[in-house]
């Protein structure tokens, strides 16, 4: 939603063919229609599978019901619809406002020589132009979600899908660590289930999913989906539930690139490493109970997307 990314991995005595292949990419793309309709045609295709999958459904009916028009409410993947109404003078509108220098950020790591590599990237990537100007993002905020549980027929018959999601926090917001912590804490109070956040550049969606063969939570579905909140969410987070999501945290974080760490600081505006990493090694058991009581306040969407022999009676 908030970026485009590259990646380009070799041996040390290749990165100048890197530079050289991404600076082609970027500076100089080659756009022809044949190439666009070759394009739309394979994304439309994986587009029409996703639609297919239950948990794909589920996703996008949740986004959608959290954030209405509001652009992290719709697909990135786009819709038929949408990319049906693509056509090539809108790629070459949006090279000229996306894909400029003052754009780009580029992060090189490696057992390589600095005075190289910075006079390479400077003779391939010094000719790239800059946009005229920038366009501001016109949207609104979206609107408060309708409580109601939507229900919607599975596309398969194998398995169903929950979801309940929350208004996240942005990647650059002081609560974002805790906000990551809370999601090991819940996941491993649902025992399997998988709980996330999206960390984008403006606050995202804090979602519960759960998958399930047998998916029998009504009727109402509101009063069975309450039930599932109050013994997962509602509980007062402990001191032994902190540590093991910040030791869990650490095992994940240890094993993060540096050039994407790199890229986070200047995508998401953040200070410094040792900043961020002192913001997730800070968070308190009160910062996260704080924020825990701030998601039960929340506005929540839910969406149940069930198989035949899961679907109730009647909605509510």
């Amino acid at each position: 939603y908030d970026y485009i990314q590259i990646s380009a991995e070799g041996n040390a005595d290749q990165v100048l063919t890197m530079l050289e292949t991404i600076a082609a990419a970027v500076t100089k793309p080659t756009l022809d229609k044949e190439t666009t309709a070759k394009v739309k045609t394979a994304r439309l295709e994986k587009v029409k599978e996703l639609e297919k999958n239950p948990a794909y459904v589920a996703d996008l009916a949740v986004a959608k019901r959290l954030f209405g028009d509001y652009p992290y409410g719709r697909s990135a993947e786009g819709t038929p619809e949408s990319l049906t109404k693509i056509d090539f003078a809108d790629l070459i509108l949006a090279k000229q406002r996306f894909l400029t220098a003052d754009n780009a950020t580029l992060a090189v790591s490696g057992n390589i020589k600095y005075d190289y590599v910075f006079k390479a990237i400077r003779q391939l990537f010094g000719g790239w132009e800059k946009a005229d100007k920038k366009v501001p993002a016109t949207f609104a905020q979206p609107n408060t979600p309708d409580a109601t549980v939507l229900t919607i027929k599975s596309p398969g018959d194998t398995k169903s899908e929950m979801r309940m999601a929350f208004r996240g926090v942005a990647r650059g917001d002081k609560d974002f660590w805790a906000a990551a912590i809370l999601t090991r804490i819940f996941e491993k109070r649902m025992q399997g289930s998988e709980v996330r956040q999206n960390s984008n550049l403006l606050p995202g969606i804090f979602l519960l999913s759960v998958t399930a063969t047998n998916m029998k939570i009504g009727p109402p579905p509101a009063k069975g989906i309450r039930f599932i909140l109050d013994e997962w969410i509602k509980a007062p987070v402990t001191a032994d539930e902190l540590a093991a999501a910040k030791a869990s945290l650490l095992n994940n974080l240890s094993g993060q690139r540096l050039d994407e760490q790199w890229l986070d600081l200047d995508t998401f505006k953040i200070a410094s490493l040792q900043t961020d990493t002192r913001n997730w090694q800070n968070v308190s058991l009160a910062d996260a109970q704080k924020l825990t009581e701030k998601i039960q306040q929340s506005p929540m969407a839910t969406v149940l997307v069930l198989r035949a022999a899961d679907l109730p009676a009647t909605n509510d």
